[in-house]
């Protein structure tokens, strides 16, 4: 019984199939000698597996891979690519915003996407990066509770949060949550503090812990949600203050300004100065540290309100690099 069934056609193209969802690479002399078969059996059981896939739409296919001598699963249109999968972990090694352990592990989950065969070039490729990897001296792990507060966010819950502030006090704030944002290095939680009736900003790095409140009337949460999209449009630093319309000039490469204000148009070209003028409505404190960041290379021309707090704040450092 068991001879005739392992001749069988069908059952030998489930066991070929199994073995390739399981990226186990086979060859025909493996399966041959496995089946007691002639290896244009196997030939013909590997091409009735693609007629499979192709007549019933699957986007799959069982390919012989020349470099490592033996067919593979192949997956087209769906899934990450080996090169997106370079892509992502890049940009999170980049963004060194989880801790070393939580960083690997989501790098070993990644990669399990990838064939056995590429993942050993995107190791080489990664490797170096992942070894030398520095997290924020936080170090705190986020993962689970990125999670916990998009739940919280989607239930619309109030939750008393114990914070600790950027001078390390020890704070608690009765909040709703509303969105999570990520930028330069840190998740942020966008949240209506019920006490200051006001949209704050809390680093989740500085969490200390939180409790979630009994109400008797929940708001929607999705409803509710603040519009992060729309935000993101004008805070590109996770520094509020006002929004403002803006104009001023840049001497520097005017890609790098419309990159960093999505909202930024050119108004006005000085070939001869080499300078452009730009407009655009952004957040006024992100707005400040940016235009301190670029030194000479911008020079702010209205609202005359934040020309003159922006002055005001150049003359203090002034002040500091040349006292004594």
């Amino acid at each position: 019984m068991g001879a005739a069934i392992m001749a069988n056609s069908a059952y030998r193209q489930v066991y070929i199939l199994m073995h390739l969802l399981r990226h186990v690479p086979l060859t025909k002399q493996q399966l041959s000698k496995h089946f007691g078969v002639t290896e244009r059996s196997i030939q013909r059981d590997i091409s009735q597996l693609n007629a499979l896939f192709d007549n019933e739409e699957v986007n799959q296919e069982v390919q012989y891979n020349q470099r490592s001598h033996a067919f593979e699963l192949q997956t087209s249109d769906s899934g990450l690519t080996s090169a997106q999968l370079v892509v992502l972990i890049k940009i999170l090694l980049a963004s060194r915003a989880l801790t070393s352990t939580e960083t690997k592990q989501l790098i070993n989950n990644l990669m399990q996407n990838a064939l056995p065969s590429e993942r050993r070039v995107i190791n080489r490729v990664v490797q170096n990066e992942v070894f030398n990897y520095l997290p924020l001296h936080h170090d705190q792990p986020l993962t689970n509770l990125l999670w916990q507060f998009s739940l919280i966010i989607t239930r619309g819950q109030v939750v008393e949060l114990t914070y600790h502030s950027h001078t390390q006090q020890l704070r608690t704030h009765v909040i709703v949550p509303k969105a999570i944002l990520f930028s330069e290095h840190y998740f942020y939680l966008i949240a209506s503090d019920l006490d200051r009736n006001e949209e704050r900003f809390y680093r989740f790095d500085r969490f200390a812990g939180f409790r979630i409140m009994k109400c008797d009337t929940p708001t929607n949460g999705y409803a509710a949600r603040f519009p992060e999209g729309e935000l993101r449009r004008y805070l590109p630093v996770m520094a509020a203050g006002e929004k403002v319309e803006v104009t001023f000039d840049y001497w520097g490469d005017p890609e790098l300004a419309l990159d960093w204000l999505p909202t930024a148009t050119v108004i006005a070209t000085d070939t001869a100065a080499g300078k452009v003028t730009i407009a655009a409505t952004a957040y006024s404190e992100a707005l400040k540290r940016w235009l301190l960041s670029q030194g000479t290379k911008a020079l702010l021309l209205t609202p005359t309100g934040l020309v003159a707090d922006l002055r005001g704040t150049i003359d203090q450092l002034y002040a500091a690099y040349h006292r004594n």
